[in-house]
């Protein structure tokens, strides 16, 4: 069990990681404060609608993963893009 405790913190260390590394990049390529404030908003909701459907059928959690996968992705990848953009652009 150590093992899988080990992999989980290192696997939350990396999600913090590259969030703030993504964060950084979308604040200087191309993209609007309110529609990061928006996406977070609909991830946060998004946790709290995975844990309560989790807790009361785990079959049901799509929702709430959906929520909060499609927000993630959308930032890491506007994140990258700008990033790119602004490496080959100039």
């Amino acid at each position: 069990m150590a093992y899988v405790d080990i992999v989980t913190a290192l696997a939350l260390l990396q999600f913090v990681v590259f969030g703030f590394k993504v964060g950084k990049a979308r604040g200087r390529h191309y993209w609007s404060p309110a529609v990061a404030a928006v996406l977070g908003v609909i991830y946060l909701i998004g946790r709290e609608v995975y844990a309560a459907t989790y807790v009361k059928d785990p079959a049901k959690r799509d929702v709430g993963f959906g929520m909060t996968f499609l927000p993630t992705v959308i930032l890491i990848l506007g994140g990258l893009s700008g990033a790119v953009w602004s490496f080959f652009g100039k």
